[in-house]
């Protein structure tokens, strides 16, 4: 949340120094779709589950939110296509 929240603060207040139609934020907006989708499907349902399965998929998901991070973070800071 804190992710998004900080991109489209960015976006928005650039005073059209930053178009929603730029390489960096359209991947990081996608980056973010995919965030979400991987907390809701992989993380939310194995918390209350304590068997092996599910703690599987709680860890690949939190790795995968970190890998997530990681990429919006350059994204953010780096600004690819820019």
């Amino acid at each position: 949340v804190v992710l998004w929240i900080l991109g489209m603060g960015l976006a928005g207040m650039s005073e059209d120094a930053y178009k929603m139609s730029q390489t960096w934020l359209a991947l990081s907006i996608v980056n973010w779709a995919i965030l979400m989708a991987v907390s809701w499907f992989l993380i939310r349902p194995a918390i209350t589950d304590d068997r092996q399965p599910a703690i599987a998929r709680l860890a690949a998901g939190t790795g995968l939110t970190h890998i997530g991070l990681v990429i919006g973070l350059v994204l953010m800071i780096w600004k690819p296509g820019l």
